[in-house]
């Protein structure tokens, strides 16, 4: 058996899914744990998700605690030292696996090859799943409809011949010290070339704007105007079906996020343009990390 660990905001679980399905596909035993995503053991500068897959048409089953505790203890938990080397040993003992990832947005092959083993990892790169991506198309699906709200949302795109989705992640880039720190954000020259690109495609092209952070993007000037509908945040409208909002549109101006990649990745027109970030993390010279995560065909600016 292979257990994939779910963890993160809704991007992350997305790219922690597609590696196990993928894996599922390849014909293995597969099943996710969602522990830790569920556990709220507490940690200074932590952002608390909720498990949100279970929205989609997803395949793989849950773990059971019982099966999990095959592999690890509880990794976010302070576990004693003694406690985690006893875990070390009955994985030695029994030829389980534990796979750390080391490098993050960086495809490793060996992944492929591995069995009998608990995997934890971001996982954020196409490379482990694109060639299965109608079966990852069809499990982000979503099991019951979609609100009223998007409903109307989605409608009002349909109105329009040449639509663009842009994102703009803020929340906890910008109020979480430690995030901050590792991503920053984008600027606003980011998406003011960006808007520029796809004007090119069509001066008439009309955009939906979507942000964590509504009442900032209002008071944006770039913004304003009838070529621009900012798309309102409401209780009644989950974040996971904004993400599926995102993918309706044409094409799209993206974060440095795993929630607006996703909503680029999902896209199907054929024609699309995706503008991404070449600026993905705050620190510079890690940038040169991310030739895995950003897929061929998009743009960087």
């Amino acid at each position: 058996m292979i257990i994939v660990a779910i963890f993160g905001g809704l991007g992350n679980q997305m790219f922690q899914y597609a590696l196990a399905r993928s894996l599922q596909i390849k014909g293995e035993d597969v099943k996710i744990d969602i522990e830790l995503v569920n556990d709220r053991t507490c940690r200074p500068n932590f952002t608390y998700r909720d498990f949100e897959l279970d929205n989609f048409s997803i395949k793989c089953e849950v773990a059971t605690k019982r099966e999990v505790l095959r592999f690890v203890p509880n990794l976010w938990a302070n576990t004693p030292k003694l406690y985690k080397q006893l875990f070390a040993l009955k994985r030695r003992i029994f030829n389980r696996g534990l796979y750390v990832e080391d490098i993050e947005y960086t495809y490793d092959p060996y992944l492929f090859n591995i069995s009998n083993a608990y995997l934890m990892g971001y996982f954020q790169t196409e490379k482990y799943f694109c060639q299965n991506r109608d079966q990852i198309l069809s499990d982000f699906t979503l099991k019951r409809e979609m609100s009223e709200s998007g409903k109307n949302i989605c409608d009002r795109i349909d109105n329009f011949s040449e639509t663009c989705a842009i994102h703009i992640r803020r929340g906890d880039y910008v109020a979480n010290k430690e995030v901050n720190k590792k991503h920053g954000i984008c600027s606003l020259d980011y998406y003011k070339n960006a808007i520029r690109y796809v004007e090119k495609i069509d001066e008439n092209m009309v955009y939906f704007v979507f942000s964590d952070d509504i009442e900032w993007v209002r008071n944006c000037a770039l913004f304003e105007g009838d070529k621009f509908v900012i798309v309102d945040n409401i209780s009644s409208r989950p974040d996971y079906e904004d993400l599926l909002l995102i993918s309706k549109c044409k094409h799209q101006i993206i974060a440095n996020s795993s929630f607006s990649w996703w909503g680029a990745w999902l896209n199907v027109n054929e024609d699309k343009v995706v503008i991404s970030p070449k600026q993905w993390l705050n620190e510079p010279s890690s940038n040169n990390l991310i030739n895995d995560l950003i897929p061929k065909d998009w743009i960087q600016l």
